[in-house]
């Protein structure tokens, strides 16, 4: 399951709009729309803000480093099919490795 569909599901099930989510965490409706539909790298996020946005949902921290990384191969394969086009400086976030320190950093600010 992708990020999005996770988090599509638990506003869903909580009844939060996009709005909502906006309000609660500072995060554009643009960008809360975009993670939804799995249309951004979820770490063009500030990590702070997606873990306002997963606690809010009551989406478990510990749980949430597979659904990033499906996205990242989603958006992958939308850059290999020609459906997402990689600026020159976005190279420098789009790729495994800032996602691993995403990931990481995210688990490190959790655990706070």
């Amino acid at each position: 399951m992708t990020l999005g569909k996770l988090i599509s599901e638990a506003a869903t099930a909580l009844k939060y709009s996009t709005h909502d989510l906006s309000n609660e965490t500072g995060i554009t409706p643009t960008s809360i729309k975009m993670l939804v539909e799995d249309e951004l790298y979820t770490n063009t996020i500030p990590v702070r803000k997606l873990k306002e946005l997963l606690e809010y949902l009551s989406i478990p921290l510990d749980e949430i480093e597979i659904p990033i990384m499906e996205t990242f191969e989603l958006m992958e394969d939308k850059v290999k099919n020609g459906k997402h086009k990689r600026t020159h400086f976005s190279i420098l976030w789009e790729n495994e490795e800032s996602m691993q320190k995403y990931i990481n950093m995210l688990k490190i600010i959790s655990a706070k």
